[in-house]
């Protein structure tokens, strides 16, 4: 039987328990109506999970999820990849339920070297940091997907550039 299922089946079975302590609390003894409200509370907690809502949510709020720093706690002192105190970008998060799935996450871009990436804005070695940062604006402007003459593929190689340079 699917998980689904049975989660779907427990909680229909959990929401009747609820409807019928409720009923018997209004007719036979009000304490049983504290009686329904766990069997509620737990019939819509199977559901969330079972209608794919939890899923949901933790999908779209997957930039809140942070990996905590262990080193402070005294155990496990900076084992593993819980060192640091960050968060996950949408990209390592993607990346990670894909390996989960059994799908290589694609493999990301080389960055260009620095002579590549001078290159790609037209600028000499030598330029300062304003100039690099004037030259990306004017390329930008050039080859930005949204314009008439523009070209995505180019538009990434610029954006590629401008963040080796700036570093």
């Amino acid at each position: 039987m699917d998980q689904n299922q049975l989660l779907m089946g427990l909680s229909a079975v959990l929401s009747g328990l609820a409807v019928l302590t409720l009923i018997l609390g209004f007719v036979v003894s009000p304490l049983l109506l504290l009686v329904a409200i766990p069997f509620a509370g737990t019939a819509y907690l199977f559901w969330y999970q079972a209608s794919g809502r939890l899923m949901q949510h933790a999908r779209e709020n997957a930039d809140t999820y942070r990996v905590y720093d262990r080193t402070n706690t005294g155990s496990r002192a900076g084992a593993g990849p819980f060192t640091g105190d960050r968060r996950f970008t949408r990209e390592q998060v993607r990346q990670n339920r894909q390996r989960a799935r059994g799908r290589e996450a694609p493999r990301t871009t080389k960055q260009p070297s620095q002579k590549e990436a001078y290159r790609t804005l037209d600028l000499s070695p030598t330029a300062t940091g304003q100039e690099i940062k004037q030259a990306y604006r004017e390329k930008v402007k050039e080859v930005h997907p949204d314009t008439d003459t523009g070209d995505e593929e180019q538009f990434k190689r610029v954006s590629q550039a401008y963040d080796v340079l700036k570093k």
